[in-house]
């Protein structure tokens, strides 16, 4: 098993200035400094060279081929859930945990902690990915999609915490999922209606019911999230200055958005609702969040529909994604932008928006830059190929003369 006071080894780069090469450096039990050099085939990136690492400090305390003891995996389970439960962890993890767990011992039934190996995390995350026969109404069966990258990718950061822990516990000598690659998910491509899409698409809602065209434009027109609609109330909105008070949720801290006039109109009708502007109403038939959710995305589709556009592959955030779209072509700036998204990192604001065309952005900038630096665009001298190349031209005059440089020009 590991030995907490072994020797450890530390991957370095030698100096401070870039370009230095990794060494392993550790000081062993007499005391002495060591260093040893990465060989090339490890030294691609920071996961292989932490491989290597590992390796010879395993091989330098004595734990080279050997493995833990017997450990039964279920108590190995019920341990670490113990352990994290001990540390204050929110029940609803607990049962992911119990729930990831369940399923990696259904499928490679382990039985020793010490006999899974990176082979067996793989052959787990490879059967999730596949498709499977569940049971249905009536006796049959049905065909259920296998887990996305997205959820393996979960899972294998679950198991990845359990194994670490069991490390950490001498229960095990390494981790297995260090020598497998977390899934990936491909990034799905953004979308965004038009400027035109985004008229028809204004102009169907207005034949909508109330609550399902206040929705629209405030997701339309103001960027607000599902969320953020479901928990609107009339207390919060500003009538005489048409603004809204968004609560911290997902944002960092409140933000204002502002509404049009017809918005406003809107919002007027919804104001004696009920608790909640846009549903909650005990004489309508959305009577909770979840329902008015359902039916609001039921509703965008229906609208698209109608008004002739692309059905969005998220009707809610893709009008929200297109609001921000939009304000991004107008020229606000990103970091305003970030405000009015109410997104609590910047990097999320530029992921968010489908940006404008970069290299027209790019001649724009550069068009004002010289506009407000004149002597950028001072007038630049005629070159002759032959000066380029060394070589003075015949025809050209000498230095001093008309149209060469002057003795008298600084220096």
């Amino acid at each position: 098993m590991r030995r907490r006071h072994g020797v450890r080894v530390k991957v370095i780069r030698r100096g401070s200035r870039k370009g230095r090469p990794h060494v392993l450096r550790w000081y062993g039990l007499d005391g002495r400094l060591h260093e040893e050099a990465i060989p090339p085939q490890f030294r691609g990136n920071a996961r292989l060279r932490t491989r290597y690492a590992e390796r010879i400090e395993r091989v330098l305390n004595g734990l080279e081929g050997r493995t833990a003891s017997a450990f039964p995996f279920a108590e190995a389970v019920e341990a670490f859930l113990a352990a994290r439960m001990a540390k204050g962890l929110k029940p609803s993890s607990i049962d992911t945990y119990r729930y990831i767990l369940g399923l990696f011992q259904g499928i490679v039934r382990p039985r020793d902690l010490g006999a899974v190996r990176a082979r067996d995390i793989e052959r787990f995350l490879d059967q999730r990915s596949r498709p499977r026969q569940v049971p249905a109404a009536g006796g049959k069966t049905r065909i259920r999609a296998g887990a996305g990258a997205v959820t393996r990718r979960k899972e294998w950061v679950h198991l990845r915490a359990f194994f670490a822990w069991a490390v950490k516990t001498d229960r095990l000598v390494e981790n297995p999922t260090i020598a497998v690659d977390a899934p990936r998910a491909p990034r799905p491509a953004r979308f965004a209606f038009t400027e035109t899409e985004a008229e028809r698409l204004i102009e169907a809602a207005r034949k909508e019911p109330v609550w399902i065209g206040a929705s629209i434009r405030l997701a339309f027109g103001a960027g607000l999230r599902i969320g953020e609609l479901a928990h609107l109330d009339a207390t919060d909105v500003d009538w005489p200055n048409r603004r809204i008070r968004i609560p911290a949720q997902k944002s960092a801290e409140p933000r204002l958005v502002d509404f049009d006039e017809e918005t406003g109109g809107l919002l007027h009708e919804l104001r004696h609702r009920g608790p909640k502007m846009l549903w909650g109403g005990m004489g309508d038939p959305i009577v909770t969040e979840g329902t008015y959710r359902e039916r609001l995305r039921a509703a965008v589709r229906r609208v698209c529909a109608a008004a002739g556009v692309p059905q969005p592959p998220k009707p809610l955030q893709d009008l929200r994604r297109t609001f921000a779209t939009l304000l991004a072509r107008s020229g606000i700036n990103v970091f305003a932008l970030q405000e009015v998204m109410g997104h609590q990192a910047i990097q999320t604001t530029r992921d968010f928006y489908i940006a404008p065309d970069a290299e027209r952005a790019a001649s724009e900038g550069q068009r004002r830059l010289r506009g407000a630096l004149p002597w950028l665009v001072r007038p630049a001298p005629d070159y002759q190929m032959g000066d380029l190349a060394g070589d003075q031209s015949a025809d050209a005059p000498p230095a001093g003369e008309d149209g060469g440089d002057s003795g008298d020009a600084p220096k």
